[in-house]
């Protein structure tokens, strides 16, 4: 931890670079023995490694991040959103209809694809905030109003 610490603080101004290679070499050796530690007992104790139990130890983490990806995508989609919603709170009473409207506009534009719903976002930021009619939507998202 001391040495991680001294690796942090020496990689902040380059007089200190002579240090922070050294550090950065003692890391490494450190991680590399680590990691071949771990790999002499695994080898060591082949049988017991290939056991259901250990195989589940093992497994357990990368499944857990892989299952929570999908999670943290739908957050990050549901906190754009609501920015997005929140935009149109200024200048629209959160529930008419065309607030309504705006919102559903907003998910069927977007979908759930994140980049798009963060574009928008972005680019049109000033226009959802200037939305005080359905025909303000329909121009921000490029439907022809007759």
């Amino acid at each position: 931890m001391f040495l991680a610490l001294l690796d942090a603080v020496a990689r902040t101004k380059p007089e200190y670079a002579k240090v922070a290679r050294l550090t950065g070499m003692l890391l490494a050796a450190a991680g590399f023995a680590i990691v071949g530690y771990a790999i002499s007992s695994a080898l060591s104790d082949a049988n017991h490694l290939w056991a259901v139990t250990s195989l589940k130890l093992l497994l357990i983490a990368p499944v857990l991040s892989i299952c929570f990806v999908p999670y943290l995508y739908f957050a990050a989609l549901y906190l754009v959103r609501d920015r997005l919603y929140c935009l149109l709170l200024p200048a629209l009473d959160a529930r008419s209809d065309e607030a309504r409207y705006a919102r559903r506009r907003i998910r069927s534009f977007s979908g759930l694809n994140l980049r798009k719903a963060s574009r928008l976002l972005v680019e049109k930021r000033r226009d959802l905030m200037l939305i005080r009619s359905r025909s303000d939507v329909d121009k921000l998202f490029g439907i022809d109003c007759k």
